[in-house]
C-alpha cells in the first residue's frame, strides 16, 4: 500500500510539473502589454485593411491587449469608398475589428445627415471628440476609458476646427444659414485647448492611469494654431498624441507640454503605407510605425477584393474626354 501511495504521489507532482510549464509556454511574448494600433488619413486604401486585421490579431495572439483606432478621414478619396459615400469603408473598420474613431474633416463631405445617420450608426467602434459640438452640447462622448488589468486608458478625440473650410461651411449650418456646429475655434486656439484639457482633466477625474489623444489636427504650418503641437504646448495631463490631417509621417517627434514635460507625437502618413504601434508598458510609451507587414486576415482580404471587382466596371467607364491636359498645376510647378 505505501509503494502504491508512493507511486500516486510521485504521478501527482510530475502530472502538476507538467501542467506549470504548459501554462508558462502559452504566455505570450507581449503578456500584459497595452498596444494601441493607429490609422490616420486612409482616405480609401482598403487593401490596407486587411494587413491592420492580421496585425491586431498577431499581437493579441503574444497576450497583449489590443485597441485599433482610426484618427479620422477614413470614408472620402478612393472611389471604392466614395461610391458608397463612406459606408465601404465603415464595413471594412468592422471587419478588422476597429475599438475607437475620431473624426476628420472629409468625414463630413457627404452632409452632416449622411455621416451622422449612416455613417456613425453603421460604425461598430466608438466615436469620440472633446471639441466638435451642437449648440454648445458634445455631438459624440468626449473620451472613451477602456480597462486593460489594472490600467484605466482613456482615449480623447479631437476633431480639426479647418474642418469648416476643409469640409463645406454650409453642412454646419441650420436652414437659416446659422452655424450650430462648431469645433471650439476661437480666442487663437485657446478654446480648443480649454476644451481639451477639461475633458483630460475628466478623464483623470474618471480613473484613468493614461491620457491618449486622437487628434485630426496635423503640423502643417497653415493649421496654425490648432495643430497638435500646439495643442500639447498649451495643456498639459495627456500621455501621447496620436495624430492625422497633415498626411504626416512621423514615427516619433517629443513635444512640450505646458508643464515642460515631452510628449510623443506620431502620424502613419496617409493610406495605410504605416500602421502606427502604440506599446504602453509600465508607464512608458514607445511610438513605431509598421512598414513592412505583409499578412494579410483571409475573410478581411476577399471581402476587399469583393468590393474591387464590384467597382472596377465603374471606374473604367470613360464618361468624357480632354483634347489637353488637365492639371492643378502650372509648367513651373506652382499650384
Amino acid at each position: 500500500m505505501k509503494k502504491f501511495l508512493s507511486v500516486l504521489l510521485a504521478l501527482a507532482m510530475i502530472f502538476s510539473l507538467t501542467v506549470t510549464v504548459s501554462a508558462d509556454e502559452t504566455k505570450g511574448e507581449m503578456d500584459g502589454y497595452v498596444v494601441v494600433l493607429h490609422t490616420n488619413d486612409v482616405h480609401g486604401a482598403i487593401s490596407g485593411y486587411a494587413k491592420v486585421a492580421a496585425l491586431k490579431k498577431a499581437y493579441e495572439a503574444e497576450g497583449a491587449y489590443v485597441l485599433l483606432m482610426d484618427a479620422g478621414d477614413f470614408c472620402q478619396g478612393d472611389p471604392t469608398v466614395s461610391v458608397s459615400q463612406g459606408k465601404t469603408a465603415v464595413e471594412l473598420m468592422n471587419m478588422a475589428g476597429y475599438d475607437v474613431t475620431t473624426l476628420g474633416n472629409h468625414e463630413f463631405d457627404y452632409g452632416m445627415d449622411q455621416f451622422l445617420n449612416v455613417i456613425v450608426p453603421k460604425m461598430k467602434a466608438t466615436y469620440v471628440s472633446a471639441n466638435f459640438v451642437k449648440n454648445g452640447k458634445p455631438v459624440f462622448d468626449t473620451y472613451k476609458m477602456m480597462t486593460y488589468g489594472d490600467k484605466k486608458v482613456a482615449f480623447v478625440g479631437i476633431d480639426t476646427p479647418e474642418s469648416f473650410t476643409k469640409s463645406t461651411p454650409t453642412y454646419f449650418q441650420d436652414a437659416n444659414g446659422n452655424f450650430v456646429y462648431s469645433f471650439a475655434e476661437g480666442n487663437n486656439g485657446a478654446d480648443l485647448y480649454n476644451k481639451v484639457q477639461e475633458t483630460v482633466n475628466a478623464a483623470k477625474k474618471d480613473g484613468a492611469t493614461y491620457v491618449v489623444a486622437i487628434a485630426h489636427l496635423g503640423i502643417d504650418e497653415s493649421s496654425e494654431p490648432w495643430r497638435s503641437t500646439d495643442l500639447i504646448a498649451n495643456t498639459t495631463g495627456i500621455d501621447v498624441v496620436l495624430d492625422g490631417h497633415s498626411h504626416s509621417t512621423i514615427e516619433k517627434e517629443m513635444v512640450k507640454n505646458k508643464d515642460g514635460k515631452e510628449i510623443p507625437l506620431s502620424s502613419t502618413g496617409t493610406k495605410l503605407v504605416n500602421i502606427g504601434k502604440l506599446t504602453i508598458s509600465d508607464g512608458k510609451f514607445t511610438t513605431e510605425l509598421v512598414t513592412d507587414y505583409a499578412v494579410k486576415d483571409d475573410a478581411t482580404d476577399t471581402f476587399v477584393k469583393s468590393i474591387q471587382e464590384k467597382n472596377e466596371a465603374l471606374v473604367n467607364t470613360v464618361v468624357a474626354k480632354s483634347s489637353v491636359d488637365l492639371t492643378t498645376k502650372r509648367a513651373d510647378g506652382t499650384r
